[in-house]
């Protein structure tokens, strides 16, 4: 991968949770292994990854490189100042994004530049062409393949944009670098393929940092958090004082935001301060208030800047905003800070609207996603639809497709905005298709039945009459001015849809029909928190929750999405909600690491395959040690072994299931599945001494791979099939059919001159690429010059050339370069390093049996006589004539050389 930002592990909080546990158990390069598998397995714990085995090696492997390429670590694992601030969290993700992508310099034999502001040169281009500032998967390619930064190289991009072509999105990069440009706040996900321009003042003031930066600063400034572009404050030169967490709250509320001073002296100050004594202690002039407002969501960032000043005041202010939260100027931090004397009504609304004003982007982003859901599903549409249109508009279904109803609500990213009904049952839709029973169900978790084509229409009719009929009582029942008003409502809702007015995603569907009316709350743990915000007790009856929210959003004078935002920005999280089945989708098999392909490595016995594969090629290939899988074929090898087989277990209590045990081909697929930016390897010894097509059975199928290593065909394979769900269970992902992805090598070796093998045939070999080993002594051979035991002064190297010599120039086809000896052939503890220690009978006997039951079962088969002389009849005869008489048993054949 050409931009692959060093990592494939995003910065995220799961990141942060990485580096806590590292630092807090002082894990460093020269840890032991029980300090590293005690890490290992709270990483697991902690949900770092999915797997106990994946987080296996992970730590020296993988997470130092991903902590030393964000800055959080000097290459000599020290945690830098710039990684503290992460590690407490004091440092948010959005601002390490950002830190990140900035500093990101990519660099090849050809030239050197910046990715980021290649791309933000590109969308800068865009708009001076009065087009659409959009970073497609397509554009995305063209600029990462492009020459030299130039306006030439953005308009022939320029020209291409509306190009569609396949483009494997991992390969290139796209996903880790769109998520970093979202999670930076520079770009937003227009669709799953394309991004476009969010923050355009501080695209600018990046692209200005470019144009006017000779370098980005030493090693040292980066992992302080430094930023170039940074503006500073002005001030008067005076003495200062340091500012406690409060004053440095407000400070920034007042640079950032621009708070008045009204305001500030009302409910920020402790009493008997004031925002004017905060401003003279730093010299901060009148010019500062809210000249700062482009960073806001960088605040961190600014003071790792005014950290670096040469300026007391400036120098003195950014450590104080280093020091604060994530989340600078926390708007809870108003009932934090005078928690003895809680806000009047008034005071609340004028808060919330006061808050909204800074959310106002939100406002405009929900106006268009309102219009696009009431072209797609508003009840005139819905209406409108019959049949199997109707089926495939509403609820998740038998295509691909997502474009219905129900896939919108809880899974189009965009419509998080308007909260969420993710979590729980399918059935909650009442109506759904379930590819595990290959039909339209319908009932609940514990009760359910599968229903025709024919039936599931008519459900989805009465489903959609429901929904109809509600929105003309909302429409006609006017304006909800009071909570009578909504209890109204909810009973003349209830007449006419008993079945849905319960649904969370119905009160969901409600609020894109009808926003001003209903808020964005549809659990009981969220419409409490929103009424707690607010000051109000809250009501028992979920429905009536809803309306004290929106009435109290409508006192406020702002949007329900507003609210919603602002609640957001107060620092809770989005509660988890109960998992009891989530809609799974097709996994793909595509993964960010791919060229594999399947190989074998052949040659004569012992020429040294095995330890060219472990040593050579898995490295070359960059296969570590813990993603290898091992086997071995022989006669009787099955594709049961190969793939995995049900076998019967006894419980505890005697009583007998049966369970699938996976194969080594099955453990590999899901080694490679976990871990999609790694290379796997499933190595294969002896091929042929199976009947290889039989012991692959249908996986055969799978062999056939495309350019960048995926099998081209899919095969379905229950066992395997069930054994994945079981593993992935609850990851929002399902098995239907089975490839082998493009991070799974399949290595094998061969020797081509085994006895009782079974002949692999032109269709199975076609799959394959062949790679021979050469029977040469190279010069880092280890024992090449050990002695023989039982020959006099002669080398390994010697007789093995003398026999070798001997089988190729044999004028009869009885003998063969297959039938050569392996320079392995015979390990060095079978030989002797000093020549006087070749009298050992053991030794000499074991030798002699190693390579005479060779030569005479197998090279020498029909030509005993010619190798060995016309007295020995057997190979016991042989081994016994050798041990009496050593190497002259063999003076025929080394007299030839």
């Amino acid at each position: 991968m050409k931009w692959s930002l060093d990592t494939h592990k995003f910065v995220s909080e799961i990141v942060r949770t990485a580096l806590q546990v590292i630092v807090n158990r002082r894990i460093t390069g020269q840890s032991g292994e029980p300090e590293i598998k005690a890490a290992e397995q709270e990483l697991f714990d902690k949900g770092v990854y999915r797997s106990r085995d994946g987080a296996d090696g992970r730590i020296r492997r993988a997470l130092f490189t991903y902590f030393k390429a964000y800055h959080f670590m000097t290459q000599d694992g020290e945690l830098t100042e710039f990684g503290k601030a992460f590690y407490n969290g004091t440092l948010s993700v959005k601002e390490a994004c950002l830190h990140f992508i900035f500093h990101y310099k990519y660099s090849d034999d050809q030239s050197s530049y910046y990715p980021l502001n290649r791309i933000l040169s590109y969308l800068q281009y865009c708009e001076t062409q009065q087009a659409d500032q959009a970073l497609s998967l397509e554009v995305f390619e063209l600029l990462v393949d492009g020459g030299s930064d130039s306006d030439e190289l953005y308009s022939s991009i320029f020209q291409r944009r509306s190009e569609t072509r396949d483009v494997d999105a991992r390969n290139i990069g796209f996903d880790v670098w769109s998520y970093m440009l979202i999670e930076s706040g520079l770009l937003e996900k227009v669709n799953p393929k394309t991004l476009r321009i969010k923050n355009k003042a501080m695209a600018e003031l990046l692209l200005n940092a470019y144009a006017n930066m000779t370098e980005v600063g030493s090693a040292d400034k980066i992992e302080k958090g430094y930023l170039p572009f940074i503006s500073i404050p002005s001030i008067n030169q005076r003495k200062i004082k340091k500012a406690d967490v409060i004053e440095a709250k407000t400070l920034c509320a007042y640079l950032f935001d621009g708070i008045d001073d009204e305001t500030v002296d009302r409910y920020i100050c402790p009493k008997g301060g004031s925002l004017s004594a905060m401003l003279g202690n730093y010299g901060l002039t009148e010019s500062n208030k809210g000249a700062f407002a482009k960073y806001i969501g960088y605040e961190h960032l600014v003071g790792w800047a005014w950290a670096e000043s040469s300026t007391e005041q400036i120098k003195e202010l950014g450590k104080s905003i280093i020091a604060l939260e994530t989340g600078i100027v926390e708007p809870n931090s108003l009932y934090e800070i005078i928690a003895d004397e809680p806000l009047t009504e008034e005071e609340t609304v004028t808060w919330f609207k006061s808050e909204a004003q800074k959310v106002t982007s939100v406002d405009e982003e929900a106006e268009q996603l309102y219009g696009e859901f009431r072209a797609r599903f508003g009840p005139e549409v819905l209406q409108s639809l019959d049949g199997l249109d109707l089926l495939h508009r509403m609820f998740i279904n038998e295509t691909d497709k997502k474009d219905n109803l129900c896939y919108t609500l809880e899974y189009d990213k965009r419509y998080d905005i308007f909260g969420s009904v993710a979590g729980g049952f399918a059935y909650k839709y009442i109506l759904f298709y379930s590819w595990d029973r290959k039909s339209w169900v319908t009932g609940s978790s514990r009760k359910n039945e599968k229903v025709s084509e024919e039936r599931a229409i008519e459900i989805g009719k009465s489903i959609r009459d429901e929904l109809v009929k509600g929105c003309e009582i909302i429409s006609n029942y006017g304006e909800l001015n009071s909570l009578q008003d909504y209890a109204d409502l909810h009973a003349k809702l209830y007449e006419v849809m008993p079945n849905t007015i319960g649904k969370a995603w119905v009160m969901m569907y409600f609020h894109m029909i009808f926003p001003d009316k209903f808020p964005v709350f549809y659990n009981e743990e969220w419409q409490k928190k929103a009424l707690d915000k607010a000051n109000i007790d809250a009501d028992e009856n979920s429905f009536m929750r809803m309306g004290q929210i929106a009435l109290f959003v409508k006192k406020c004078g702002i949007s329900n999405v507003s609210f919603f935002k602002v609640l957001l920005n107060t620092g809770d999280k989005t509660p988890t909600p109960i998992k009891d089945e989530v809609i799974a989708i097709q996994y793909n098999f595509d993964t960010s690491k791919g060229g594999a392909q399947n190989k074998v490595v052949y040659g004569t016995p012992g020429c040294g395959k095995s330890y060219y594969v472990q040593n050579v090629m898995l490295p070359s290939l960059g296969v570590d040690a813990d993603n290898v899988i091992r086997t071995t074929f022989y006669q009787d090898y099955t594709n049961t072994e190969f793939v995995g087989q049900i076998l019967p277990k006894v419980d505890s209590d005697g009583g007998v299931t049966y369970e699938f045990n996976p194969g080594p081909f099955t453990l590999a697929l899901k080694k490679a599945i976990e871990q999609p930016e790694q290379a796997v390897a499933l190595v294969i010894e002896e091929l042929n001494r199976g009947n290889a097509p039989s012991i692959f059975g249908d996986i055969f199928q799978l062999l056939d791979r495309d350019e960048n290593g995926k099998s081209q065909y899919a095969i379905t394979n229950v066992n395997i099939q069930n054994y994945l769900n079981k593993c992935f269970d609850g990851q929002a992902i399902k098995f239907n059919k089975i490839f082998i992805p493009a991070n799974l090598y399949i290595i094998s070796t061969m020797n081509t001159s085994d006895q009782n093998v079974f002949t692999l045939d032109t269709a199975f070999k076609r799959r394959w690429l062949f790679e021979k080993i050469r029977n040469d002594f190279k010069d880092d051979h280890e024992y090449k010059g050990y002695f023989v035991p039982g020959m006099d002064g002669v080398t390994w190297e010697q007789l093995v050339k003398g026999i070798n010599d001997f089988i190729l120039n044999r004028p009869d086809d009885l003998t063969s370069e297959d039938k050569l000896i392996g320079v392995y052939f015979i390990d060095k503890y079978t030989l002797c390093e000093k020549e006087e220690d070749c009298g050992n009978e053991e030794k000499k006997y074991r030798f002699a049996y190693k390579l005479f039951e060779y030569l005479w079962d197998d090279v020498a088969k029909f030509a005993h006589t010619e190798w060995f002389g016309s007295d020995i009849k057997s190979l016991d005869q042989l081994i016994d004539a050798y041990m009496t008489r050593g190497k002259s048993v063999l003076e025929y054949v080394l007299k030839q050389n």
